[in-house]
């Protein structure tokens, strides 16, 4: 299945890894683009992300991650099948095939 917000763990965890971004309270500007969650429409630090839910907000940090370091992770810790795409695909991967996660009953 498509990992989908699990992998925010993984991403924020690379993202502070790599010094993509300091830490929790490190803030990104939001784009503007209003959405349904209301705690999307505002800038947000990787807490209050977290926390929301905030798909923009992971979607700027894996393509300042890389989509080679951001494989380089995935690899790492033997996340899923371990398939990010292409570099295209590196504000989606999580979201939409190709990576997919199997739980363990």
């Amino acid at each position: 299945m498509t990992p989908a917000s699990t992998f925010k763990i993984s991403n924020a965890l690379t993202a502070l890894e790599t010094g993509v971004i300091a830490d929790d309270l490190a803030v990104l500007t939001w784009d503007g683009i209003h959405r349904d969650s209301e705690g999307w429409n505002q800038d947000t630090n990787l807490r209050q992300a977290f926390k929301n839910s905030t798909v923009w907000f992971y979607k700027i940090l894996a393509p300042k991650i890389g989509y080679v370091r951001m494989q380089q992770w995935v690899d790492e810790v033997v996340y899923g099948n371990r398939q990010i795409g292409t570099s295209v695909d590196i504000d989606r991967f999580w979201l939409q095939s190709p990576l997919e996660i199997t739980p363990k009953a």
